[in-house]
């Protein structure tokens, strides 16, 4: 009985050693898993925290660099043509004046030059002006003012003076 109960007692022991070994594996093993995924876990979202914070400031900075260079020489290259369109307009303008004055003084010239030498100045410039616009009138009747009705508008013109005008063209 002593025997016995003696392997009872060892075959308890081994039976408690067992589960003792294999509660201290499986806790083992239980915490290992932990601490891995939660280490994982914290790596993995502290990295990714991390990643996203400097690829935004590093987009952020990259992109403003790359927009006021952009602007810069968008804007340089409006200015530029901006000027360039003003110089050529106001030459252009130049040219297309100067060009209409002696068209106009060669056609003045050319419509006045015919006539007859007994036509008065003041006739001959009435002449041309009712040749121009069609209506003219003397205004208030005054040998030396008349009134031109072109469309919509009116001019009131000295014929002495523009008689003068005409001549010297």
């Amino acid at each position: 009985m002593i025997e016995d109960s003696s392997n009872n007692l060892m075959e308890i022991d081994d039976r408690m050693e067992t589960k003792t070994e294999t509660k201290t594996e499986t806790n083992m093993e239980t915490n290992m898993e932990t601490n891995m995924e939660t280490k994982t876990e914290t790596n993995t979202e502290t990295n990714t925290e991390t990643n996203t914070e400097t690829n935004m400031e590093t987009n952020m900075e990259t992109n403003m660099e790359t927009n006021m260079e952009t602007n810069m020489e968008t804007n340089m290259e409006a200015e530029v043509e901006a000027e360039v369109e003003a110089e050529v307009e106001a030459e252009v303008e130049a040219e297309m004046e100067t060009k209409m004055e002696t068209k106009m003084e060669t056609k003045m010239e050319t419509e006045l030059s015919p006539l007859n030498t007994s036509t008065s100045s003041r006739e001959a410039t009435e002449n041309y002006l009712r040749k121009q616009f069609g209506e003219i009138y003397n205004k208030d009747d005054s040998q030396d003012e008349i009134i031109i009705k072109m469309d919509d508008r009116i001019a009131e013109v000295n014929l002495s003076t523009l008689s003068k005008l005409m001549t010297i063209y």
